[in-house]
């Protein structure tokens, strides 16, 4: 004798948990990928960011300072006294840093990213031992995460003023 089984064909109960538990899973791993994708894409940016105001900085103080000759400083405030001000009083303007932001010529240089800003540790200062050598220290920082950046240079002067104590 046979035995009677039903002729309908289905999941049972165990099958369907099993089948719901790994789609579950999967969906939490997808999850956890998309997002962490999204924060490293977020954090990449933003740095990509502080780096690109870094270097227009930092080139614009480089063109300068190429050009600059020992004759044209009048006077050095490394810093400003009471302040984190740290510039050269040049014949054509202020030169350097003075409240967060970058002068050149006298003018401020306009920030390519707004919430990206220079922190009060960025200095300019006189290389020891060096009449024309000047260290550069841009720390810019976000304002939205507080990610820093620092970017160090040693630029120098045309010295024409030993030139002319010469002759």
């Amino acid at each position: 004798m046979r035995p009677i089984r039903n002729k309908e064909d289905g999941f049972t109960l165990v099958e369907v948990l099993a089948a719901l538990a790994i789609s579950s899973l999967i969906i939490l791993i997808a999850y956890s990928l998309f997002f962490a994708t999204q924060d490293t894409y977020e954090r990449v940016t933003e740095e990509n960011d502080i780096r690109k105001e870094a270097d227009y900085l930092m080139a614009s103080l480089i063109n300068e300072f190429f050009t600059l000759r020992s004759s044209e400083i009048i006077e050095e405030h490394f810093p400003e006294e009471g302040t984190a001000n740290y510039f050269l009083k040049t014949k054509k303007g202020n030169l350097g840093i003075i409240d967060h932001k970058l002068f050149i010529k006298g003018e401020p240089i306009p920030s390519s990213n707004p919430n990206i800003y220079l922190a009060d540790s960025s200095k300019i200062k006189r290389v020891e031992k060096s009449t024309t050598d000047y260290e550069i220290i841009l720390v810019l920082k976000s304002k939205k995460t507080g990610r820093t950046l620092e970017l160090t240079s040693i630029l120098n002067v045309i010295n024409d003023r030993e030139e002319n104590s010469s002759e």
